[in-house]
């Protein structure tokens, strides 16, 4: 009985197995049916955890774009079964490294057009349990453990302790292959951070098959701690090493900090001498406790000159040309030269003595005469005079400056209200003898079109403190912009406030220091100084002023992008009467074509709940904010 039940059993598994075999034959001749056709659709089931977008990166498989590959120089994608296999295999591997080691990749379902020799792919993923992080320990190998006092090893265990919150693979999380190369990189910057440059980590895995657990094990060799030692500058022909070596963010014999080199770098290449500025260490030995560094720079031409030409719906036609002669009157002291030309800036010159590097290694004093022509919707004023500014730069996102601006004014009264007229404080011809305050925190990327961060700026104006001004007033005028990503796509928002006191006993502010509102980077529903006081057809600006947008940027096709966006808004004549209830509203929508410079942008908007409803149109370069 046992041997005719064995035997049963065997012919039951055999004809099992005949069955499945049978079933992968038919599979496969399925498959082999389709050699040759072309793919239009490729579609996944039973992936939970990662998307249709992560694994179709991972294939070469791919479907038709429809109406948007007329705008696509992809070709079609011809099925055959070694390219299926293929896709299946690099599918496989990615999900182990996504931490699915059970993962298994099935026979496609085929839906096919035979007439149209067209074939749609759906793969059939099981992900099963994932691999997750049991345990994460530390063990200290290395000079650091063998230090006789043993206060190395104790200052690296607690370095160790501090940044294990900031690592990705931590108890409970899926294990991901990258996840440990990312965590390796931040535990050798964190300690190049305090002193240990010669770090060196290396993970020990230990995998729980059953348990589907990975207990992760450190194995840390500190290398010694380690100081500045010394600093070599090579490629400067013009520029004096000394010039070079007071731009240094530390001193020799300084415990060694990595972040310090990078700021060195910015502050050398903030010289404005050099095309490359490279600072890096040289970590040859990891017996080395004084670490030599090596500065490496590339001069910038001492002569360059640039020029443009574009087209805006409120500037027009416009050029302008920018030239630099590094070496005037000193190595580091530069010569500028820009001059401008639109329908806004009929013409404006500007010559600027640039001294970088003034008193501090990182304070800047420029001096610069200007001749500008200015004609806006309200006013047309020419303006002759200079300024000297001071900049100094606090850190890489933060920097201020003072800046004095002496200048004379010549007002066309014809380009003003009528009303404007009647003022008896209104001179044609004034002087105006300004301080300015400013300063600025900005951390927001990619610069052209940030994706991240924020910005920050407010800026202090006093005119006249008998300094020989015409006209004697103070502003303040303060924006913040904040941008954040959101499932590829990018949510950026303003907020833009100012205010203005006279001195004077009339109030009367010079319209060219006015507020105005409206145009193609302000509020959008209406044209260019459009918003707030207007008299006859000439507005005439006001003493308050508070803007507000917010914009959703999406990408479309290609190097085209997206936006729809809400502005609001007013101006008012005098800050006592200010009121919320005064805002006035826009929507709109907006095209982007990125360029080198920035995008190119194209707007519409209308005024929303306004007795106004006409279209505005907006074309220009750059992001409104």
């Amino acid at each position: 009985m046992q041997i005719t039940a064995a035997i049963n059993r065997l012919i039951s598994q055999w004809y099992r197995a005949s069955l499945k075999a049978c079933a992968a034959l038919l599979v496969a001749c399925s498959v082999w049916a389709q050699e040759g056709y072309v793919v239009t659709d490729v579609s996944f089931r039973g992936n939970q955890t990662l998307s249709d977008a992560q694994i179709v990166e991972q294939i070469a498989m791919h479907g038709r774009a429809g109406f948007l590959g007329l705008f696509s120089d992809r070709e079609d994608f011809i099925f055959s079964r070694d390219a299926l296999e293929a896709d299946i295999e690099r599918l496989t591997r990615y999900y182990q490294r996504q931490g699915f080691l059970r993962v298994r990749v099935g026979q496609p379902e085929l839906n096919v057009n035979h007439s149209k020799q067209h074939v749609k792919v759906s793969l059939v993923i099981e992900e099963g349990r994932p691999v997750a992080v049991d345990s994460v320990l530390f063990d200290i190998i290395g000079s650091a453990q063998a230090a006789s006092d043993g206060q190395e090893t104790a200052e690296v265990d607690s370095l160790l302790q501090e940044v294990s919150t900031k690592l990705m693979l931590s108890p409970g999380v899926r294990f991901r292959d990258r996840l440990v190369e990312q965590d390796r990189r931040t535990l050798a910057d964190y300690l190049s951070e305090h002193g240990y440059p010669h770090a060196r980590s290396n993970p020990d895995l230990q995998v729980d098959t059953v348990a589907m657990a990975v207990r992760l094990i450190w194995r840390v060799n500190p290398g010694p701690v380690s100081s500045f030692g010394e600093v070599t500058v090579t490629g400067n022909k013009n520029v004096p090493t000394a010039v070079i070596l007071r731009q240094l963010a530390f001193s020799e014999g300084e415990r060694y900090r990595h972040s310090l080199l990078s700021r060195t770098q910015e502050w050398i290449y903030g010289l404005g001498a050099f095309r490359v500025a490279t600072v890096s260490a040289s970590l040859d030995s990891a017996a080395n406790r004084e670490v030599p560094i090596r500065i490496r720079v590339d001069e910038a031409p001492r002569l360059t000159s640039e020029f443009g030409v574009g087209y805006g719906r409120e500037e027009e036609f416009r050029a302008y040309n920018r030239s630099r002669f590094i070496g005037f009157l000193g190595k580091m002291r530069r010569l500028e030269t820009m001059v401008r030309h639109s329908a806004l800036e009929p013409y404006h010159v500007a010559v600027s003595w640039i001294h970088p590097a003034f008193v501090t290694p990182h304070t800047r004093l420029a001096v610069s005469p200007f001749a500008r022509r200015q004609t806006e919707p309200g006013f047309t004023v020419n303006r002759l005079g200079g300024d000297i500014e001071i900049r100094h730069q606090f850190s890489r996102h933060l920097d201020a400056s003072v800046k004095y601006i002496f200048e004379q004014v010549d007002l066309d009264e014809g380009s003003v209200a009528a009303d404007e007229l009647l003022s008896e404080d209104l001179e044609r011809l004034y002087n105006k003898s300004s301080i300015v305050f400013g300063i600025a925190r900005h951390d927001s990327e990619p610069l052209f079109s940030p994706k991240r961060g924020s910005r920050l700026a407010a800026t202090t104006k006093f005119s006249g403190l008998d300094l020989g001004s015409s006209y004697h007033f103070a502003s303040v005028l303060v924006e913040g912009r904040y941008y954040r990503s959101v499932a590829g796509m990018v949510v950026a928002s303003r907020l833009k406030s100012g205010v203005i006191e006279s001195f004077d006993p009339s109030g009367f502010v010079p319209i060219e220091d006015r507020f105005f509102s409206g145009g193609s980077q302000s509020v959008r529903g209406w044209g260019r100084s459009r918003l707030g006081p207007i008299s006859g057809d000439k507005p005439v600006g006001g003493l308050a002023l508070l803007e507000l947008s917010i914009e959703l940027r999406y990408p479309l096709l290609w190097k085209i992008s997206g936006a729809v966006f809400m502005d609001a808004g007013n101006v008012w004549r005098d800050v006592q009467n200010t009121s919320l209830d005064d805002l006035r509203y826009a929507a709109g929508l907006g095209l982007r074509y990125t360029t080198p410079i920035g995008p190119v942008r194209l707007d519409a908007a209308r005024p929303v709940w306004d007795d106004q409803s006409l279209w505005q149109f907006h074309l220009s370069v750059g992001e409104a904010f």
